[in-house]
């Protein structure tokens, strides 16, 4: 089985966890709820097609963190893409208006989350590609590679032993393909648990524009065969023919005229003749039409009933008053309207409008837009309040159900915040680094990171963990160099050589070293750095003298200067982080629903790790504002399998809370005053 596809891919499997009361402490509310996230202005129709899927599908809108720029009272969310339809995995929303469910914005913009080729967008340039993707690979430009998830399809064929995939599969030269191992539970990966089991590869080509070529014009002139004359078998002659014409013709004249005649016509002549003969004695009746009365004359009987009256009727109601009507309304001013001025408005004495000049000036041409950044899918951010800085990491991948597709070598990003719009986040960044691949072999592990400025805003260094690959990444910016560790301690259940008494459960889901928090600088400006592996029940400790140090990477796999302090109890995966003033850390636990402290002061045991609140299933991320309030953000989610253990969300429901910190601690082992 393969190992973790990312920190929140927990999140597709349908875990079997009870749900645990969901009684809200007075001190805690829920500032925001979402049955499911909505977009602001996107550029596009929902339901436009982009790789083939529409561009908006909220099934996939999982976000898995948070950062709050307090002055700008500004919220961030990244949403990793693990499905199509995500407009964005970088989004943003204000926190001054009242709203229990606030849209969603793409972070800066939302054409700087467009995937290359999407509608017809392309500005990953060739210097991009060099120095992100594999760049041995000369031969083609814009090509990434597809790595097929192991699960069996149907029609699939079987490729079991290596000499068999180099026979169907060619790999590129310079192409490190990474083939997870074949151990491990049926549920080792925290999203959507996609078993390995086996290693075919595939090509994948990066969407391009290109027009398409015209088809053949074929003009096809279709013949239609005459329709048919039909010859009756039979005439048809008749032979009837009338041998009278009416007489009758009134002895008076009717008081109406018509104009009707009728068009018929008949078009044959009757040949009818009768067959007897009239007899030599002349009739003596008269045809019965014929009157044998006079018409009276006609005298009209309405006559007497419409004659006129001495006064014409409606006259009263019709007659002109003494004053006509409207005279009021429309009688002219002295002044009449629409009288031309003294000075004709359009008089021809001045120059005329829109002459051109002799020699027209030349136009200043338009300042170029700048490219977008194209980003990917990111999975964690952190907010430096010191420098008002957003750092994220973009993985570079697309961990579709069906496949995992590396667009780019993972970026590290940095920004600057100075508002919370569109025109104030649309800004340069202040740094962009490829980390290169020598440091990380599986991008998908880059599950967190901790920012350490130790000098100026631009002297600082970033530890990234990278769960999978079970190191930790170091940044110095001030060196302009990457290295990493590799320790034991960073592997999961690294604590199990530390317990006599009791050995923990196995944790399914096999993830290593996923978060780290920084303790108080000393005089030096060095910090405690604590960490522990997501499949882990204890804690573990080391110092950035120790991180900072490039000379000791990669490290002694054994070395004492990383060691173990203590143990935190059952489903011990979290999110965590120091809070200076009280010197205790804050845990949110992404594999249950629970928010815990412990005092770094007291020895680390299971009593000392209390727990402050319990929520909905799962934990994603929190922070601590300037205000000494805890924000933390906790989900539920429901998960449907569509083939083997690849599952697909049907349903999600994100909750974020808000306390005081020092209230939520009071009175608990967490407390300063009971240290």
């Amino acid at each position: 089985m393969g190992r973790s596809l990312g920190v929140l891919w927990l999140l597709f499997i349908a875990l079997a966890f009870p749900d645990v009361g969901q009684s809200v402490p007075d001190e805690v509310k829920v500032v925001y709820s979402w049955d499911y996230f909505v977009f602001d202005d996107l550029p596009h129709s929902e339901y436009t097609k982009v790789g083939g899927y529409d561009y908006y599908l909220k099934n996939y809108i999982l976000p898995s963190a948070i950062s709050y720029h307090a002055p700008s009272k500004c919220m961030f969310m990244p949403i990793p893409r693990r499905g199509p339809g995500i407009p964005a995995t970088m989004v943003y929303f204000s926190t001054k208006y009242n709203t229990k469910a606030p849209h969603l914005r793409g972070f800066p913009t939302y054409e700087d989350n467009y995937l290359p080729g999407w509608f017809d967008v392309d500005n990953l340039v060739d210097s991009e590609y060099k120095n992100n993707i594999y760049p041995e690979d000369l031969r083609v430009k814009r090509q990434a590679f597809f790595r097929r998830h192991e699960y069996k399809l149907e029609g699939d064929g079987e490729e079991d032993d290596d000499e068999t995939r180099k026979k169907h599969h060619n790999k590129q030269p310079g192409v490190e393909y990474y083939k997870p191992s074949g151990h491990g539970s049926h549920h080792s990966s925290p999203s959507h648990s996609h078993g390995h089991h086996g290693g075919s590869y595939h090509v994948w080509q990066v969407p391009l524009t290109v027009k398409p070529t015209p088809p053949t014009t074929t003009t096809t002139t279709t013949t239609y065969s005459p329709r048919p004359t039909i010859k009756p078998t039979y005439t048809y002659r008749p032979t009837y023919k009338p041998t009278y014409k009416p007489t009758y013709k009134p002895d008076y004249e009717t008081e109406y005229e018509t104009d009707y005649e009728p068009d018929y016509k008949p078009s044959y002549k009757p040949t009818y003749k009768p067959t007897y003969k009239p007899t030599t004695q002349k009739p003596v009746y008269k045809p019965p039409y014929e009157p044998t009365y006079e018409i009276p004359e006609y005298v009209p009987s309405y006559k007497p009933t419409y004659r006129p009256t001495t006064k014409p009727p409606y006259s009263p109601t019709y007659k002109p008053t003494t004053k006509p009507p409207y005279s009021p309304t429309y009688k002219p001013t002295t002044k009449p309207p629409y009288t031309p001025s003294t000075k004709p408005p359009y008089s021809p004495t001045p120059k005329p409008p829109y002459v051109p000049p002799s020699k027209p000036k030349p136009t200043q041409p338009p300042p170029p837009s700048r490219d977008v950044y194209h980003l990917t899918s990111v999975h964690y951010t952190s907010m430096d309040l010191k420098c008002s800085r957003l750092y994220f990491v973009d993985s570079g991948l697309l961990i579709y159900p069906k496949g995992t597709v590396v667009i780019r070598r993972p970026v590290l990003w940095a920004f600057g915040i100075n508002g919370c719009d569109q025109s104030s986040l649309d800004q340069a960044p202040v740094l962009k680094v490829t980390i290169p691949d020598r440091v990380v072999n599986s991008a998908h592990g880059l599950a967190g990171f901790t920012v350490d400025v130790y000098g100026s805003c631009n002297e600082f260094a970033v530890y990234m963990e990278n769960c999978v690959d079970n190191s930790i990444i170091v940044y110095d910016n001030v060196k302009r160099y990457f290295w990493f560790f590799k320790h034991e301690t960073f592997n999961p259940g690294a604590e199990r050589q530390y317990l006599y008494d009791y050995i923990p459960p196995q944790d399914p889901y096999n993830l290593g070293v996923l978060k780290l928090t920084l303790g108080l600088p000393d005089e030096n400006g060095y910090r405690d750095a604590y960490y522990a592996p997501g499949s882990s029940f204890g804690l573990f400790k080391t110092s950035t003298t120790i991180l900072r140090d490039k000379s000791l990477a990669p490290g002694d796999p054994k070395s004492p200067d990383f060691y173990y302090i203590g143990y935190r109890g059952p489903n011990a995966g979290a999110m965590m982080g120091f809070d200076s003033q009280t010197q205790v850390i804050f845990f949110v636990h992404i594999l249950n629903n629970r928010l815990c402290c412990w005092n770094t002061n007291t020895p680390l045991i299971e009593d000392n790790v209390v727990t402050l609140f319990t929520g909905l299933k799962y934990g994603a991320d929190f922070l601590i504002d300037p205000d000494r309030n805890i924000w933390f953000m906790m989900l539920n989610v429901d998960t449907k399998a569509i083939k083997d253990d690849v599952e697909v969300v049907e349903d999600y429901y994100y909750k974020i809370y808000r306390v005081n910190a020092d209230n939520i601690i009071k009175g608990t082992a967490c407390d300063p005053a009971n240290v």
